[in-house]
């Protein structure tokens, strides 16, 4: 017990100093549709490339509407992209109108229900850009990972588990491991962005994936990823979410008596995790030895988990067994260290989700 409340003395250090942390420059994923437009309409005559960009503006706007679930403007601007027919002179352009159009049509099915057409949406999709990539469009292998990402979310939804953390294990071995896997063939995703925002690329992919399992309705789910990824993860390349992950699975060890644990077998900064797993792992450390933390370490992590983002978007979701979000007494941030409201623990560490973790005490 000693020993990971030295490893909770060190996170709490780290969360204290988390605002002055810079985070890494932000790679802007929206820009990859911009690309592909950019590319594909190259060898189009002037009328036939202002055909594609009034056209790229449709798709956004359908996009729009689509996930603010307007209906009556969804089915507008899907009218007006049927209703005509771009005459395009190339392959090339005609290839990449169509992996921007099928993820819009997926996820309009995504949103209405229909799991399997949004499923089949994506695999079209899918191949678009493998084939963008296969004539030379490096920059399609972020489509194909955004598309995949899609899958998961669809998957999770539709209740497929086995097959939304196979999909999840393949993408996270893409991204994390030295191999790109019998899947992912294609070079690592460093080679078409700069170094420097290379990491927060990545961090968000893992953030969308974690998240969702997180906010699914079947409690276990997180845990039963969280099982896998522990052993997939000895194949990834050494660094700060892998020698989190290996932490995790060392206090999931302990807690069924396994042992001590020492720290140092495990150099880590909190402060450069992705957030979602910063808050699986100040979960896990909390519900492992909570009986024994002192009232300032409480505070700190509690504090730390009530304002992260990513407590913001699971606290509306039914992990919490609560759809009502918790209420704000106000808008300025408690102090650290300060004593959390009397109810925040039970609602930052659902009993369910810590027993999923296998850290319930």
């Amino acid at each position: 017990m000693a020993a990971i409340l030295n490893i909770i003395d060190t996170l709490c250090e780290q969360v204290q100093g988390q605002k002055t942390n810079k985070p890494a420059p932000a790679f802007f994923r929206q820009h990859i549709f911009h690309a592909i437009l950019d590319y594909c309409s190259r060898g189009e005559p002037c009328e036939n490339r202002i055909d594609m960009m009034h056209r790229f503006d449709q798709f956004e706007k359908c996009v729009a509407s689509i996930k603010r679930r307007e209906s009556r403007q969804i089915q507008h601007w899907l009218d007006a992209i049927h209703g005509r027919e771009l005459n395009l002179a190339t392959d090339l352009a005609r290839i990449g109108m169509s992996s921007l159009y099928y993820p819009a049509l997926a996820l309009h099915d995504y949103f209405k229900g229909n799991h399997e057409t949004a499923l089949h949406h994506l695999d079209i999709s899918l191949n678009h850009f493998s084939n963008l990539f296969d004539q030379g469009f490096g920059e399609a292998i972020f489509g194909m990972v955004e598309q995949n990402l899609n899958k998961v979310r669809v998957l999770v939804a539709a209740k497929r588990n086995k097959a939304a953390i196979d999909e999840t294990l393949d993408l996270l071995d893409f991204l994390y491991a030295d191999r790109g896997g019998a899947k992912y063939k294609h070079e690592k995703l460093a080679a078409h962005c700069e170094a420097d925002k290379h990491d927060s690329l990545v961090a968000h992919y893992l953030d969308e994936l974690l998240i969702k399992f997180i906010t699914s309705e079947d409690g276990n789910l997180v845990g039963t990823l969280l099982t896998q990824l522990y052993e997939r993860c000895d194949s990834w390349a050494p660094g700060n979410v892998k020698n989190a992950l290996s932490l995790l699975q060392r206090c999931r060890f302990a807690s069924d008596g396994g042992g001590n644990i020492a720290l140092s077998e495990y150099p880590l900064s909190f402060r450069s995790l992705p957030f979602s797993l910063q808050y699986v792992l100040a979960l896990t450390l909390i519900s492992r030895s909570e009986c024994e933390l002192n009232a300032t370490q409480k505070s700190i992590l509690i504090n730390f988990l009530s304002l992260s983002s990513t407590y913001k978007r699971v606290a509306k979701t039914r992990w919490y067994g609560d759809t009502v979000e918790p209420k704000q007494t106000s808008t300025r941030e408690p102090k650290l260290g300060s004593s959390p409201p009397p109810d925040s623990i039970g609602r930052v560490i659902p009993e369910r989700i810590s027993a999923s973790l296998g850290m319930a005490c």
